[in-house]
């Protein structure tokens, strides 16, 4: 090869080892900045600070205080000759299960059983009526409700209504005396009795499986008939009819 070939090799071959260096230099500048945008793809994907969803199931435990208001319906006279109310005040306390399902974003709807000793205790002595006054006591020992519910989910909280069945351990007394004792002019309800459970709450989620709530409750039962203790033909009807307003707490884990 002549000398003025060889000084044009030489030229192209340093030309092209500076485009290649200038190649790779633009290269890791563009991936520098590349890696200090962030992706779209990215900011897009939706973030979780406690719950992805409602969805499973659930157990826990709820309590709290309230007021039974209770009314004896004396319809022959017998004991009081009128219609007495009972109000007490009471607290409750118990475990609870239930599931839920999601539906969409925003719609939670389940099902949840609670069983639950309660104090509710009222005794109310009529001084007007018998030589010794009446004596007329009603007692709820415990509350079991399975109820449906159905709320709206915004973020960690849910806001729901509930509604469903109560059965309530429920003693009702009336005796013709003061102290209690029975001539046979008496009457005893005793034993479960089922009634309507409703009422409205907010849950709200401490983390994934931890949530914590609180809610109203109304319990109902229908009136019921009673005949007295007496062994005679001649037979006096009792009323009674009772419910309850609860304002109750609780805490939840979620599998």
């Amino acid at each position: 090869m002549s000398p003025y070939g060889l000084a044009v090799l030489k030229e192209n071959y340093s030309m092209l080892k500076k485009i290649l260096v200038g190649a790779a230099l633009c290269a890791l500048s563009t991936a520098a900045v590349a890696a200090d945008i962030p992706s779209k793809r990215a900011a897009a994907a939706p973030t979780f600070t406690t719950v992805e969803s409602w969805n499973g199931a659930y157990v826990g435990l709820v309590g709290g205080a309230g007021l039974l208001n209770s009314t004896f319906d004396d319809k022959n006279c017998n004991l009081s000759c009128s219609s007495l109310s009972l109000s007490s005040t009471g607290v409750s306390g118990g475990v609870t299960a239930g599931y839920n399902f999601q539906i969409g974003r925003n719609t939670v709807v389940g099902v949840e059983a609670d069983y639950a000793l309660t104090s509710f205790k009222k005794t109310l002595v009529d001084a007007d009526w018998g030589s010794d006054g009446t004596r007329h006591q009603v007692k709820w020992n415990s509350i079991a409700t399975l109820r449906a519910r159905a709320g709206l989910a915004i973020d960690q909280t849910l806001i729901y209504a509930t509604a469903g069945l109560a059965l309530v351990n429920q003693k009702a007394t009336g005796a013709y005396s003061a102290d209690g004792s029975c001539n046979g002019d008496c009457f005893k309800q005793s034993g479960y009795r089922a009634g309507f459970a409703g009422g409205f709450g907010v849950e709200y989620a401490l983390n994934r499986n931890v949530t914590i709530k609180g809610e109203y409750l109304y319990i109902a039962l229908p009136g019921k008939q009673s005949q007295d203790l007496a062994s005679s033909d001649t037979y006096d009807m009792y009323g009674v009819k009772s419910d309850a307003h609860q304002a109750r707490i609780g805490v939840n884990y979620r599998f």
